[in-house]
């Protein structure tokens, strides 16, 4: 049977029956995108491809639990993000700290380097949801309604999150 042509969700009802070339046929279809938005949110390359492996191990163990509604590639990046905060995690508990980067070097003055550090630890203080969504919008550049799909939640519900986010951001920068 040619799987490329199933959908999304005949893979994922295939999945949960326990068929191994159907995540495949899925990993091929999305581990692409998926990898190249986990490094553009780390800055890691092995930090981002084990949590792209990881993801696919949660898609195949928990399949069953999809249950249906949304988009099963929102469903995927939902299990992305949380599997690359818990590599992150996992990874600082045990590695030691790698020396900063003198980002002077490139040609940035010192106040434009001090202002995306202050920027950086700003975002990474939200709440995952928020956070979540504010990279969407300004990392990868997706629409309200593109990240409504991908986080299968309706549109309204990420514009009061990207307006929590923003009001935060606001009070922790000024």
């Amino acid at each position: 049977m040619d799987r490329t042509r199933l959908s999304d969700p005949e893979l994922m009802v295939r999945i949960a029956d326990g068929d191994g070339e159907s995540l495949r046929t899925l990993h091929d279809r999305h581990a692409p995108w998926v990898l190249a938005r986990l490094r553009r949110r780390c800055w890691n390359d092995d930090v981002a491809f084990d949590a792209l492996q990881d993801t696919f191990v949660a898609v195949w163990r928990s399949a069953v639990s999809w249950n249906g509604s949304g988009e099963p590639a929102a469903w995927i990046w939902g299990i992305a993000a949380r599997r690359l905060i818990g590599v992150e995690r996992g990874r600082r508990r045990w590695e030691p700290p790698t020396p900063a980067v003198d980002d002077t070097s490139v040609g940035d003055d010192d106040d434009r380097v001090v202002e995306r550090m202050r920027m950086a630890s700003a975002v990474e203080s939200l709440d995952v949801d928020l956070r979540h969504v504010i990279e969407a919008a300004y990392v990868d550049d997706l629409s309200v309604e593109e990240s409504s799909v991908r986080f299968a939640v309706p549109a309204g519900t990420v514009k009061s999150r990207l307006k929590r986010a923003r009001d935060r951001l606001r009070e922790e920068l000024t």
